[in-house]
């Protein structure tokens, strides 16, 4: 790796204040106003930084915690306008309210997919908007960093996903980005999997990641819960 550049001393990003930790934006504290935009800029600054001086190459960054309470006042209008959602100045997309709002999925696919019954909700698709576009930001900045023969990105495995899918709680049909791992996985490919049942266990992909990027040699990894042993994604792989 060329070098390590550590970033400027970040400023202030103040502790979110409330019983639960409130995560709102806008709370002030004796710190000043807690700013969600700021503290995920901050993180990733951290992160490039950690991944370029070698101080640590596996990484677990949570954007947004598992059940959100999160009111997402940050995002900016034209991120709302993606979606096509009306922008009111300092208006708050409220995350956990939002995935239990409109938008439901079939379990039944149509045309590879999930059919859809029900649109999602305006607030919901400009959440996970600008939660891409930090994905998309930290990505970037590894891509830019040269590493050997390619980058810190081609030489890492980036999972981008969320367990929050729309209407329930149902830990299926969950869109995962994968970036990175070149020579290993297929680039700008898109794979959909059958419906529920005779679908691929999520414990299937890290197996896949362990044994096929990193050359663990795991057996096996996660719970069996229809009786199938793990086996390997081949259809992510070159």
């Amino acid at each position: 790796m060329i070098g390590c550049s550590p970033v400027p001393e970040p400023g202030v990003v103040p502790e979110p204040p409330g019983p639960l930790e409130g995560l709102n934006e806008n709370d002030s504290t004796a710190a000043g106003e807690y700013r969600h935009d700021d503290h995920a800029n901050v993180m990733t600054d951290l992160l490039v930084m950690a991944i370029q001086c070698d101080v640590t190459r596996v990484v677990p960054h949570m954007l947004d915690d598992a059940r959100s309470e999160l009111e997402y006042r940050c995002i900016p209008e034209d991120v709302r306008a993606k979606v096509g959602l009306e922008y009111r100045q300092e208006s708050s997309l409220h995350f956990h309210a939002s995935q239990h709002g409109a938008g439901n999925l079939d379990r039944a696919t149509e045309g590879g997919r999930y059919r859809i019954i029900e649109e999602s909700n305006l607030d919901f698709a400009a959440i996970h908007c600008w939660l891409g576009q930090k994905a998309a930001q930290l990505a970037q900045r590894l891509d830019a960093i040269r590493e050997g023969d390619g980058t810190v990105l081609d030489h890492s495995v980036m999972v981008y996903m969320s367990e929050m899918r729309t209407h329930d709680h149902d830990a299926y049909d969950l869109p995962i980005v994968l970036l990175g791992g070149d020579g290993v996985f297929l680039n700008d490919a898109h794979v959909a999997y059958d419906p529920l049942g005779s679908d691929r266990q999520l414990r299937d992909l890290w197996f896949t990641i362990m044994n096929q990027y990193h050359d663990l040699g795991v057996a096996s990894f996660g719970d069996v819960l229809r009786e199938e042993p793990n086996a390997l994604l081949e259809e992510i792989l070159r």
